[in-house]
């Protein structure tokens, strides 16, 4: 591993949640807003920030979920500063992802979901994920279809300078 100390590689991971009632109905979940955003073209990250951009921030990982369909609305987010390596994911809003190496042209080897996976700069995984839930809880009862579209986004190299706290 050898980085810029003048930039930082930012990792985005993202559940969406797409529910369709089968049977039933079921309690719809809504769920906060957004802490972060990245501009593409300018390529300019802001958002809350509990950690500090300094020297030793090597990266930044974007953690979220969002709900559509059936399911609910809404997005839930949130920013990890990753200062060593190895750095496991505290699975906020994800399951547990852990970035092994980070590489000068922004390259990243994680693992997740016991795979072990190499993302060039501007490179996407995605798995599309169907499960089927029988619930029963207080007057809800039934059966829904939810489609999990899990998405890791390698969006590289971004200058410290692009960082804003909100």
């Amino acid at each position: 591993m050898k980085i810029n100390p003048q930039s930082i590689t930012f990792i985005d991971h993202h559940i969406l949640t797409t529910g369709e009632i089968i049977d039933g109905n079921y309690p719809c979940a809504l769920i906060d807003f957004p802490t972060y955003k990245l501009d593409k073209d300018s390529r300019i990250l802001q958002g809350q920030m509990d950690f500090k951009i300094n020297k030793n921030l090597i990266a930044i990982y974007g953690d979220g979920r969002s709900f559509s369909g059936d399911v609910g609305a809404g997005i839930s987010t949130r920013l990890f500063g990753i200062y060593k390596l190895p750095f496991t994911s505290q699975g906020y809003d994800t399951p547990q992802l852990t970035v092994l190496n980070i590489y000068e042209n922004g390259g990243i080897e994680i693992e997740y979901r016991n795979e072990h996976l190499t993302l060039q700069s501007g490179e996407k995984w995605e798995k599309k994920i169907t499960e089927f839930d029988n619930f029963e809880q207080n007057e809800y009862k039934g059966t829904i279809k939810l489609i999990l579209t899990d998405i890791i986004f390698n969006y590289g190299v971004l200058d410290k300078s692009n960082i804003n706290k909100w």
